[in-house]
């Protein structure tokens, strides 16, 4: 087992660590917030920072995340797990120097200008407030919420007002915690002080927690989120994978596709919390029915069959938090990304956040129905302008709510330009930062068609939003128009240079990007466009 550092020696300040390799036999079979806490204690310092695997990471949990500290996670696609097959504890870093830049003058001037378009923000103090959980209200307006693992896409009368999370914020609130600098800062430091978990101490959540486990599984008890969330910090396990697996065992055993000979005595009912808490736990360990859950909703349903499989809610495998039916923008970019099931990376956040200027919206993103979830015309250039926003948000460290992606008065790409400029010295446009962008998205499909076989099926929405209307709420009786999809897919594809039929990119969108070695390798395997 081992622990890598790199940092100054703590008790020793005229030598450097460096690099180190260090025996971390002692951390195995800790949690997270143990092992934080130990390897404080160890190095005699309080101020480093780690990111680690808890018990998921080490028992190669098939959605096992990496948690920094204690509360904030690598989550999605079980690289927990790649660190546990290696025997790799965790990392620890601290810091020795300043940040250089290579036009301090000019870099201090357009920060400070970015910062003041914040001003602007219509959402800015709200966001700053509450994090992403602000959003509950207007979810539920477009039926945007997974209840019982999607049979409903809106939460029963009263629920709402039950779970509110901004009321349990401002009733358990002890500080802000955010990172430094962030001009939003949305975390909170609560304390629980009554109720079934009196005395946790932990970050308030956001918004996915409250959608792929709070609603999902039917729970009312407020602070269920808050709890859960900081128990999948500690065990290291992805929110949305645990919530994916739980809620598809649910509506199984709702079904009577399982029942107590398969989950060991457990019954599997919408709205207990202390199975749901009993579930993660046993997933982390791989005991019991938690082995099979810890394969995530969509292998699972393979190893269990039964025809289990329609109520795997999943995109490429992923377990699935975002809501499909109801937000057309939203849907075409997370059941588009090349990661599977994940509106971080393309889909129209500001489909389902209140107070969208239409106006602004066009200017920015290039079409005039942002505030018309269920319109599909023009949705495919909108998915396509925040898959570069968000990667470049990644690329330089911007995180992605204070850009564009949630209010177009926030950072957009030509700032970003700006920024990169001024620290790095390398002049640079928007076209350059976009063009970047597609190039980083093509190797990503690359990838996935070189070691999967995922094509154009595999950016089709699952087959519960194709095939079932909303049943309750606004929008009771919508039904997706899979024509007016596949339209929408045809127009996505166009833009990308890719081939419609199967979603195989061709050879002249890669060579424009540089990438025909690319194309050289996707030709010798028959997925070249």
């Amino acid at each position: 087992m081992s622990l890598q550092t790199e940092c100054e020696h703590p008790r020793s300040h005229d030598r450097r660590m460096g690099d180190q390799l260090r025996d971390a036999t002692h951390l195995w079979g800790k949690t997270t917030w143990e092992t934080l806490d130990m390897i404080r204690e160890e190095l005699g310092d309080k101020t480093l920072h780690t990111v680690s695997i808890g018990p998921a990471g080490e028992n190669l949990v098939r959605g096992a995340s990496i948690t920094q500290d204690t509360n904030r996670s690598f989550g999605r696609c079980g690289i927990g797990a790649v660190m546990g097959s290696k025997n790799l504890k965790a990392f620890v870093a601290k810091g020795s120097k300043s940040i250089r830049v290579a036009h301090p003058r000019r870099f201090m001037e357009t920060a400070s200008a970015a910062r003041k378009k914040f001003d602007q923000s219509g959402i800015r103090e709200t966001f700053r407030k509450y994090g992403t959980v602000f959003c509950l209200h207007r979810k539920q307006e477009i039926c945007g919420l997974s209840y019982k693992n999607f049979q409903e896409c809106s939460l029963p009368e009263g629920m709402v007002e039950a779970i509110n999370p901004m009321t349990s914020i401002d009733k358990y609130q002890v500080s802000r915690q955010s990172f430094p600098g962030c001009v939003l800062g949305c975390g909170r430091h609560l304390h629980i002080t009554d109720g079934p978990y009196a005395g946790l101490k932990t970050e308030a959540c956001q918004h996915e927690v409250v959608g792929t486990l709070q609603t999902r599984l039917a729970i009312w008890e407020p602070t269920f989120m808050f709890k859960v969330n900081a128990l999948c910090n500690q065990y290291g396990i992805d929110v949305d994978m645990a919530g994916g697996a739980i809620g598809w065992a649910m509506e199984c055993y709702q079904r009577g596709i399982l029942d107590k000979k398969d989950t060991g005595g457990l019954k599997l009912e919408w709205g207990d919390a202390e199975v749901a808490l009993e579930l993660i736990r046993m997933i982390a360990y791989r005991e019991g029915i938690g082995d099979l859950l810890a394969e995530g909703c969509a292998k699972a349903a393979d190893i269990l069959g039964r025809d289990s499989g329609y109520y795997a809610m999943h995109l490429k495998g992923q377990d699935l938090y975002e809501p499909c039916r109801g937000s057309n923008g939203w849907l075409l970019g997370a059941a588009t990304s090349t990661r599977g099931g994940g509106h971080t990376s393309g889909a129209i956040v500001l489909e389902t956040t209140p107070g969208l200027d239409p106006e602004k919206g066009k200017a920015v993103y290039g079409v005039d129905n942002l505030d018309k979830p269920l319109e599909y015309d023009g949705k495919a250039q909108a998915v396509y302008y925040m898959e570069a926003v968000s990667r470049m948000a990644n690329c330089m460290g911007i995180c992605l709510y204070s850009t564009t992606c949630l209010d177009v008065n926030q950072t957009d790409l030509l700032q970003m330009a700006a920024l990169y400029s001024a620290a790095t010295g390398w002049e640079t446009s928007v076209e350059d930062l976009k063009r970047a962008a597609m190039k980083q998205l093509s190797l990503e499909k690359a990838i996935n068609l070189r070691f999967t076989d995922f094509d154009r099926k595999d950016d089709m929405p699952t087959p519960r939003d194709l095939k079932e209307p909303i049943p309750t709420g606004n929008l009771a009786g919508w039904q997706l128009d899979e024509a007016r999809y596949n339209k929408m897919l045809d127009e996505y594809y166009d833009l990308h240079g890719w081939n419609k039929q199967n979603s195989f990119p061709c050879r002249k969108a890669l060579e424009v990007l540089d990438l025909g070695y690319v194309a050289d390798d996707l030709e010798k395997i028959g997925k070249l466009g």
